[in-house]
């Protein structure tokens, strides 16, 4: 640990050019990131949850909903590594007065020291795979229990923090107690570390999701067709493969509508110039238009209102080797989903409903047959929704056993 934080001084120091036009450009991120941002007094003494993007941020939100109400007297602070994250998490900040929300500190002494101190956390929670070695390692220094929630380990992972075997072990066994998704993941952490691990399953399962009026949703945003596809987190190619799709729907008289939702919205102009070359006929969510074939959403939150009014959906970042996107919103509400076979980023969520045969999952070069397929095979996609909520039944006991791990080895005095 010594050679490591060694290092990173040593990096801080030569790159303090680099922060300096940073801070300059984004201040608001940037201090944060660098602990040197300032916070409100009564936040000292808070519970810590990091999350790294928009995907934890969800999963963590049910985690987040029972400990307000539980500790209503103390803070939470979420940190998280993403933008999207961030303005997710930001939601939560205007919902609990309690909470609130900032960048995790880069994992450097400095950065790392200073928001310890500021934030005084009496625990700090990490989720799934956010082992920053300075973050756990000062949350002991500091006298800060601490507790992973949702952990979960790659073979890659795995492979690599053998490869610094000592570290790993140290950061590891500086939590207090870890809470693990599969026995798989179980084993792999316990290689690293004789503390207590529990198998508690994935909370993502346990989706907090406000109900929907799916007529309401379509009046609102002038959908009319009786047969709509999402095509959610759409990532670069993706748009392409929608196109193909459409042109295919078109050429076989399938009458429908899609909703075309990206994962990142500073893409939009790139998505329209490639929609006009086209020749789609599409309108933006915010335009009002009322007659499209395609919608293309401009607005960020809006995703599982999408899947809400869809018939089929089609979840992103898993046709090219982007590591997909999380499943679970369009399982809610017990849509037939269709993935490509690039999702390791979400591998045990696809492979449950893979099991389950609530998922189908395809390359590329198949999406549109694959897709005309259950367009014209109802009982099939009948059979895939029922399967899709049957499976998040099946598993949504996980943040039950989460929060209780929380009170009872963290917080309960008594």
């Amino acid at each position: 640990m010594f050679l490591y934080k060694f290092l990173l001084y040593l990096i801080s120091y030569l790159s303090l050019p680099f922060f300096i036009l940073k801070i300059f450009n984004n201040p608001q991120q940037w201090k944060q990131r660098l602990g040197l941002h300032k916070i409100p007094k009564d936040i000292a003494g808070c519970i810590w949850l990091h999350a790294a993007s928009m995907g934890e941020v969800n999963a963590i939100k049910p985690v987040i909903k029972k400990l307000t109400k539980k500790y209503s007297n103390k803070n939470i602070c979420i940190t998280t590594m993403t933008k999207t994250g961030y303005e997710n998490a930001a939601q939560l900040t205007r919902k609990f007065p309690n909470v609130y929300n900032f960048f995790v500190p880069l994992d450097l002494p400095f950065a790392v020291k200073n928001t310890f101190k500021k934030f005084k956390p009496e625990i700090l929670i990490v989720t799934e795979t956010e082992l920053w070695p300075l973050l756990i390692h000062y949350s002991r220094k500091y006298g800060c229990k601490s507790i992973l929630i949702n952990g979960r380990m790659t073979e890659k992972s795995f492979r690599e923090y053998k490869l610094f075997d000592p570290i790993f072990k140290e950061i590891i066994s500086c939590f207090d107690f870890l809470s693990v998704q599969t026995k798989l993941d179980k084993k792999k952490f316990k290689y690293f570390t004789h503390k207590k691990v529990e198998v508690s399953g994935n909370i993502k399962f346990a989706l907090d999701i406000p109900s929907r009026n799916k007529e309401d949703i379509k009046k609102r945003w002038k959908v009319g067709s009786d047969f709509i596809i999402t095509l959610g987190s759409s990532r670069p190619g993706e748009e392409e493969l929608l196109i193909n799709l459409h042109k295919y729907l078109k050429e076989h008289k399938v009458k429908h509508q899609i909703i075309l939702a990206p994962r990142h919205l500073e893409r939009l102009n790139e998505i329209k110039l490639l929609l006009k070359k086209e020749e789609v006929n599409f309108a933006t969510l915010s335009e009002n238009k009322n007659s499209f074939d395609l919608l293309l959403i401009d607005k960020m939150g809006v995703l599982v209102a999408a899947y809400a009014v869809s018939n089929l959906a089609i979840v992103g970042g898993s046709f090219y080797d982007f590591g997909g996107h999380n499943p679970l919103e369009a399982a809610y509400f017990g849509l037939p989903i269709i993935m490509g076979k690039y999702y390791s980023s979400c591998k045990e969520s696809v492979e449950i409903l893979q099991k389950n045969c609530a998922i189908l999952i395809c390359d590329k070069d198949n999406l549109s047959k694959h897709s005309l397929h259950l367009i014209q095979n109802e009982t099939k996609r009948e059979n895939m929704g029922a399967a899709a909520l049957k499976t998040l039944e099946a598993n949504k006991e996980s943040l039950g056993k989460t929060v209780q791990l929380i009170n009872k080895l963290i917080f309960d005095k008594d």
